[in-house]
């Protein structure tokens, strides 16, 4: 029996050890997760809902948990690039934000994914890096250009997301080296990517970021890594979470040429209260552009401490998508219609804190 016992305490050890261990993330343990759930998710094929503006859209984002933004291309005869809708009944509420480089207009702008709560909408601007902050009430009920809040970034700023007004998670390129910086009073640096080069290996440490003021959290998803990190800005505690043993070989990931067979984890994060939801891909490059492939993409859903809560298997491409959290609907552009889709996501309700 005493063997017996000795043998369990070696074998639990053996596993603990298993499920643990260096990513590409430096300095802090990786834990291999595997989802409490795994399922298939149908789209809602009750819902239609064919606004004019999905055709040219470019990305989503739910403010107040009440109105859906939708950022479009550029159209002939249309000045204003964000169209508000109630996400009650898709009723049109107004337009706001001129592309350009005058007073209210914005060059290249692209929604950062944020809290659904707020009345507020974060945009980077591709074309000069600077961040801003639109108040979309005023965007929609004034033609005065203080709806628009400059945010003053860092230098070589690759990826930011806000946590809330006065507080956001950048990735920063300093010298060789490619550092996390939490701004609020003061700003916290962290090296996840000591020791590696980041003119060498900036595409293949790719990121895209979210973050939550409830939580005081925001998650990174790498593109190239099996990997999401959490970073907690209160004390500045940092998770690393792989969800495929291939996060081991990253040494070999970060050296493989950039090609067709590169492989692409993770494209799109976003997150709300409780939930961070992002899209899996884990496929090649080339599975990807190629609609015969098979390939069929997943969404991860995480909990704010890192546990991997669901595995959603989905049958459609996705281009861009938000999480309205009230009805637990997730929206996405679906990319062979290019139409507005509905997934109920009010499964995630029955799961216990």
């Amino acid at each position: 029996m005493r063997r017996l016992f000795v043998f369990a305490i070696a074998l639990y050890s053996i596993l603990l050890v298993s499920c643990k261990n260096n990513g590409v993330i430096q300095g802090v343990d990786t834990f291999l997760e595997t989802p409490q759930k795994r399922m298939t998710l149908e789209k809602d094929s009750s819902f239609v809902c064919d606004l004019p503006d999905i055709l040219y859209c470019q990305n989503l984002q739910i403010v107040e948990d009440s109105i859906l933004v939708i950022q479009s291309l550029p159209q002939e005869g249309k000045s204003t690039l964000f169209d508000a809708y109630s996400i009650q009944g898709f009723q049109h509420l107004g337009s706001f934000v001129t592309q350009g480089r005058g007073p209210g207009e914005i060059p290249a702008p692209e929604i950062v994914g944020s809290d659904t709560k707020q009345n507020l909408l974060y945009i980077r601007d591709n074309a000069t890096g600077d961040a801003y902050i639109i108040d979309v009430h005023k965007g929609i009920h004034t033609h005065e250009d203080d709806y628009i809040q400059n945010v003053h970034l860092p230098d070589n700023v690759v990826d930011w997301a806000p946590i809330n007004r006065s507080t956001y998670l950048s990735l920063v390129h300093e010298g060789e080296e490619l550092t996390l910086r939490m701004h609020s009073h003061e700003t916290y640096i962290f090296h996840p990517y000591a020791g590696i080069n980041a003119h060498n290996y900036m595409t293949k440490l790719s990121t895209k970021i979210t973050g939550n003021e409830a939580s005081g959290k925001s998650a990174l998803a790498m593109v190239c890594f099996p990997q999401i990190a959490i970073v907690d800005s209160n004390s500045h505690a940092l998770r690393s979470i792989a969800v495929d043993p291939s996060y081991r070989n990253w040494e070999s990931i970060l050296n493989r040429p950039f090609g067709p067979e590169t492989i692409q984890y993770y494209r799109k994060i976003i997150s709300s209260d409780r939930y961070i939801i992002a899209l899996y891909d884990g496929c090649s490059l080339s599975d990807l552009i190629h609609s015969d492939s098979g390939h069929r993409p997943a969404l991860h859903v995480f909990d704010w401490n890192g546990n991997f809560l669901y595995d959603f298997q989905i049958k459609t491409g996705i281009e861009a998508m938000c999480y309205e959290p009230l009805s637990s609907c997730l929206y996405c552009i679906e990319s062979t219609s290019g139409q507005l889709i509905r997934y109920d996501l009010s499964i995630l309700d029955s799961i216990l804190f």
